[in-house]
């Protein structure tokens, strides 16, 4: 019978994201390549187009990034990587 050790994963601190980067966000959300519309009217075929184009629009004009990493920055969170995929965690305890 063999065992094997696993590497334990490295926990490092979350970055901020640099203008650029929101930036190139923003531009590739403007640049989406939108499917046609559903074909039913519930959401039985996914989230409805009009409303993720909605979310999308809001993401890229208006979204306050800076206000929410501001609120992210102000607790402890951490990075690491579990099954080749970084993981974004904040480790706070709760009472």
């Amino acid at each position: 019978m063999s065992s094997t050790v696993g590497t334990t994963a490295e926990i490092r601190p979350c970055v901020n994201f640099s203008d650029e980067a929101l930036d190139d966000l923003r531009r590739r959300v403007a640049a989406t390549n939108w499917p046609e519309k559903e074909t039913v009217g519930d959401q039985s075929q996914g989230v409805p187009l009009a409303l993720i184009q909605e979310l999308a629009n809001h993401w890229a004009t208006e979204y306050e990034w800076r206000t929410c990493e501001a609120a992210l920055s102000a607790l402890p969170q951490f990075i690491t990587e579990i099954d080749r995929l970084d993981i974004h965690f904040i480790h706070a305890l709760v009472t």
